[in-house]
Protein backbone atom coordinates (compact mmCIF):
# COMPACT_ATOMS: atom_id res chain seq x y z
CA UNK A 1 0.00 0.00 0.00
CA UNK A 2 1.29 3.25 -0.54
CA UNK A 3 0.65 5.73 1.63
CA UNK A 4 -1.39 9.22 0.82
CA UNK A 5 -0.78 12.44 2.16
CA UNK A 6 -3.67 14.12 3.91
CA UNK A 7 -3.40 17.05 0.77
CA UNK A 8 -3.67 14.34 -1.44
CA UNK A 9 -6.54 12.64 -0.43
CA UNK A 10 -8.70 16.08 0.21
CA UNK A 11 -7.72 17.10 -3.33
CA UNK A 12 -9.35 13.22 -4.71
CA UNK A 13 -12.21 14.35 -2.26
CA UNK A 14 -13.09 17.53 -4.09
CA UNK A 15 -12.92 16.02 -7.32
CA UNK A 16 -15.55 13.58 -6.70
CA UNK A 17 -17.77 16.23 -5.13
CA UNK A 18 -17.45 18.62 -7.95
CA UNK A 19 -18.07 15.83 -10.65
CA UNK A 20 -20.93 14.66 -8.86
CA UNK A 21 -22.43 18.12 -8.17
CA UNK A 22 -21.95 19.02 -11.71
CA UNK A 23 -23.43 16.12 -12.89
CA UNK A 24 -26.70 16.51 -10.67
CA UNK A 25 -26.75 20.06 -11.58
CA UNK A 26 -26.85 19.39 -15.33
CA UNK A 27 -29.95 16.89 -15.06
CA UNK A 28 -31.93 19.56 -12.90
CA UNK A 29 -30.93 22.80 -15.23
CA UNK A 30 -33.81 24.71 -15.86
CA UNK A 31 -34.26 24.72 -19.84
CA UNK A 32 -34.91 27.42 -22.07
CA UNK A 33 -38.10 29.49 -21.73
CA UNK A 34 -40.60 31.37 -24.41
CA UNK A 35 -41.14 34.87 -24.63
CA UNK A 36 -43.99 34.39 -21.59
CA UNK A 37 -41.70 32.50 -19.25
CA UNK A 38 -42.88 29.20 -20.19
CA UNK A 39 -39.66 26.51 -20.01
CA UNK A 40 -39.64 24.39 -22.90
CA UNK A 41 -39.55 20.71 -22.72
CA UNK A 42 -36.52 19.71 -24.71
CA UNK A 43 -34.43 16.45 -25.92
CA UNK A 44 -30.68 15.99 -27.09
CA UNK A 45 -30.86 14.94 -30.74
CA UNK A 46 -28.81 12.78 -31.45
CA UNK A 47 -28.59 12.89 -35.31
CA UNK A 48 -30.96 9.36 -35.54
CA UNK A 49 -33.03 10.49 -38.13
CA UNK A 50 -35.95 9.43 -35.85
CA UNK A 51 -38.98 10.98 -36.17
CA UNK A 52 -42.57 10.82 -37.23
CA UNK A 53 -43.73 12.92 -40.28
CA UNK A 54 -47.07 13.75 -38.44
CA UNK A 55 -48.47 17.08 -38.11
CA UNK A 56 -49.81 18.58 -34.92
CA UNK A 57 -52.09 21.22 -35.46
CA UNK A 58 -53.53 23.36 -32.35
CA UNK A 59 -53.08 26.53 -30.07
CA UNK A 60 -50.43 26.76 -27.58
CA UNK A 61 -51.83 26.37 -23.77
CA UNK A 62 -50.23 27.11 -20.51
CA UNK A 63 -51.60 24.16 -18.58
CA UNK A 64 -50.48 24.63 -14.89
CA UNK A 65 -46.80 25.38 -16.06
CA UNK A 66 -46.32 23.76 -18.55
CA UNK A 67 -46.50 24.27 -22.54
CA UNK A 68 -48.43 22.73 -24.19
CA UNK A 69 -50.64 22.26 -27.43
CA UNK A 70 -53.99 21.26 -27.80
CA UNK A 71 -55.13 19.71 -30.87
CA UNK A 72 -57.45 21.01 -32.78
CA UNK A 73 -60.68 19.13 -33.20
CA UNK A 74 -59.77 16.33 -30.76
CA UNK A 75 -58.89 18.53 -27.90
CA UNK A 76 -56.10 16.30 -26.77
CA UNK A 77 -52.91 18.13 -25.20
CA UNK A 78 -49.66 17.34 -25.91
CA UNK A 79 -46.26 18.69 -24.47
CA UNK A 80 -44.34 19.88 -27.51
CA UNK A 81 -40.53 18.18 -26.41
CA UNK A 82 -37.62 20.36 -28.68
CA UNK A 83 -34.10 19.77 -30.33
CA UNK A 84 -32.73 21.24 -27.36
CA UNK A 85 -30.43 22.79 -30.61
CA UNK A 86 -33.26 24.21 -32.29
CA UNK A 87 -35.51 25.97 -30.25
CA UNK A 88 -35.03 29.48 -31.59
CA UNK A 89 -38.62 30.15 -33.36
CA UNK A 90 -39.75 27.86 -30.13
CA UNK A 91 -38.93 30.64 -27.61
CA UNK A 92 -41.31 32.60 -29.48
CA UNK A 93 -44.37 30.90 -28.89
CA UNK A 94 -47.28 32.09 -26.49
CA UNK A 95 -50.41 31.26 -24.91
CA UNK A 96 -53.00 30.78 -27.31
CA UNK A 97 -50.96 31.15 -30.52
CA UNK A 98 -51.78 28.57 -33.47
CA UNK A 99 -49.35 26.22 -34.09
CA UNK A 100 -48.35 23.02 -36.52
CA UNK A 101 -45.27 21.28 -35.20
CA UNK A 102 -44.20 17.67 -37.36
CA UNK A 103 -42.86 15.12 -35.35
CA UNK A 104 -44.75 11.88 -33.38
CA UNK A 105 -46.34 11.53 -30.35
CA UNK A 106 -45.08 9.14 -27.61
CA UNK A 107 -46.73 8.68 -24.22
CA UNK A 108 -45.09 8.54 -20.96
CA UNK A 109 -42.21 11.30 -20.98
CA UNK A 110 -38.69 9.46 -22.68
CA UNK A 111 -35.99 9.53 -20.37
CA UNK A 112 -33.73 11.72 -22.46
CA UNK A 113 -36.69 14.87 -22.35
CA UNK A 114 -35.91 17.58 -20.01
CA UNK A 115 -38.94 19.06 -19.10
CA UNK A 116 -40.59 21.10 -15.82
CA UNK A 117 -42.19 18.91 -13.36
CA UNK A 118 -45.86 20.92 -14.18
CA UNK A 119 -45.35 18.93 -17.52
CA UNK A 120 -45.50 14.92 -15.78
CA UNK A 121 -49.33 15.25 -15.90
CA UNK A 122 -50.19 17.76 -18.63
CA UNK A 123 -50.51 14.69 -21.50
CA UNK A 124 -48.94 12.76 -23.91
CA UNK A 125 -45.41 13.90 -25.38
CA UNK A 126 -45.03 15.14 -29.04
CA UNK A 127 -41.41 14.58 -30.39
CA UNK A 128 -40.92 18.03 -32.76
CA UNK A 129 -38.72 17.54 -35.59
CA UNK A 130 -39.70 20.57 -37.38
CA UNK A 131 -42.04 23.66 -36.57
CA UNK A 132 -44.17 24.59 -39.71
CA UNK A 133 -45.95 27.97 -38.51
Amino acid sequence: MIPRSPAFSLGCLTVLLATGLAACAHGSSPGPRTADGLELAVYDDHGSGSGDTALLVGSVVDQDGCLTVRQEGTGTSYVPTFPRDATASARELRDGQPVSLQGGAVGARPADVQAPPACDAAGDYWMVVATTS
